[in-house]
């Protein structure tokens, strides 16, 4: 038997080597035990490193490890080639947090600005923390008063916009349209005919005098010719002695009427609510955190609203409007029409000409007054030539309004100055 340094060297080698076997990490702790992993012992199954680069392949180390050990699928503290390494050490995927292997990354909490509690845990709750400056503010929030904020379109408006947390906005109505208003009637008379006036003449004076010569009322315009003109005549003159009258009424065909405006509203508005914080919000006493404006249509100033039609709380009196959600409406208007049996005629006339056939020199009469034909009615010659009076449009009735437009639950909103 060997003794002396040379038994000694030899021991402390043999101890050494054992310890070596045994996995110890570059920090010196010992792995812990478990069920041996699937790869083989070798290189790859201890602490101090190795080339296996599946998780679970290196050496004697079990699924789990408490500290240390070499390979298994999650280690707490050191080992190899976990996917989660706390104090590890050599080998593996990657290094840990004293060691070498490991993939996951911790992630700070993210401050949720409305919730009433520090999620950050930076000692600020929602808006008395500045990562919330940018979507929350302390505002003033008037008791029985909910905050809101809207946008507005003239009636009946585009679709609603989803409100900047994504629900629908409630929709309400402004500018109720009152009593009712109707539109003018219009109506068109269509194959109307009328006659001419009557005339009167008289031979042998200039002055329309005691009774006449004759009396013609023509219905259609062709030539008179028969009016026998004396042959010794060089005198004559003639005057309208009647109105025309209505050969045929024709026909009528009334349109127009009906509500104008016919929209009830005047105005379509979207209300969306503001969100606010919870119990806390990070605001002095009576303030509460609320959302900053979402985009468009909703990026107006802020408002409050609640039912009826009460004046706006302080702070809240630069704009307000009264809204209402449904209406009666009651308003009509009667029917146009119209009448044949009422056309009129006006004008109409004759040419009193030199010619028997309408032919020759004329003179015009076509006016109450008594007009000198000397010219043209003489000498066993003369004719008239009649112009039909112009037919006159009958009556037009209708669109009588009647009713009102009756605006229900409304609901008072108004706004601070932005």
């Amino acid at each position: 038997m060997t003794t002396g340094p040379t038994r000694i060297a030899a021991l402390l080698a043999a101890i050494a080597l054992a310890f070596a076997g045994c996995g110890l990490d570059q920090r010196g702790t010992s792995p812990g035990r478990g069920r041996p992993g699937a790869g083989a012992a070798g290189a790859a199954s201890s602490g101090v490193g190795g080339s296996a680069t599946t998780t679970g392949a290196g050496g004697s180390g079990g699924s789990t490890s408490a500290s240390g050990g070499s390979g298994g699928a999650t280690t707490s503290a050191g080992g190899a080639g976990g996917e989660t390494t706390g104090v590890g050490g050599t080998g593996g995927g990657g290094t840990g947090a004293g060691g070498s292997g490991g993939s996951t990354t911790t992630t700070d909490p993210t401050e949720d600005c409305f919730n009433g509690k520090d999620d950050d845990n930076d000692g600020h709750v929602d808006c008395d923390d500045p990562a919330c400056a940018p979507v929350a503010t302390c505002v003033e929030a008037p008791q029985d008063w909910d905050l809101v904020r809207f946008g507005s379109a003239p009636y009946p408006g585009p679709g609603a916009v989803a409100c900047p947390d994504g629900s629908p906005p409630a929709v309400l109505f402004a500018g109720p349209a009152g009593p009712a208003t109707c539109a003018a009637c219009a109506c068109s008379y269509t194959g109307a005919l009328c006659s001419a006036p009557k005339i009167s003449c008289w031979y042998d004076q200039v002055s329309c005098w005691f009774d006449s010569s004759f009396d013609r009322q023509a219905e259609s315009t062709g030539c008179l010719s028969d009016i026998h003109v004396p042959k010794y005549t060089s005198l004559a003159s003639c005057k309208l002695t009647g109105a025309p009258h209505v050969l045929d009424p024709g026909t009528c065909a009334a349109v127009g009427g009906g509500l104008d405006p016919a929209d009830p509203w005047a105005t379509t508005l979207h209300v969306c609510p503001v969100l606010l914080a919870k119990k806390g919000g990070g605001c002095a006493p009576g303030l509460v955190c609320a959302a900053m404006p979402g985009g468009a249509p909703y990026d107006g100033p802020l408002c409050v609203q609640r039912a009826g039609t009460d004046d706006c709380p302080l702070g809240f009196t630069d704009a307000s409007v009264l809204g209402y959600d449904d209406a009666d409406d009651q308003r009509a208007c009667s029917a146009c029409s119209c009448d044949p049996g009422t056309v009129t005629c006006t004008g109409g006339g004759y040419h009193a000409c030199d010619g028997n056939s309408c032919d020759g020199g004329t003179s015009w009469v076509g006016n109450g007054d008594c007009t000198g034909t000397s010219g043209e009615l003489d000498w066993d010659t003369g004719s008239l030539s009649p112009v039909l009076a112009d037919p006159q449009p009958g009556a037009c009735s209708g669109a009588t309004p009647a009713g009102e437009l009756l605006a229900k639950h409304p609901r008072k909103l108004c706004c601070r100055a932005p």
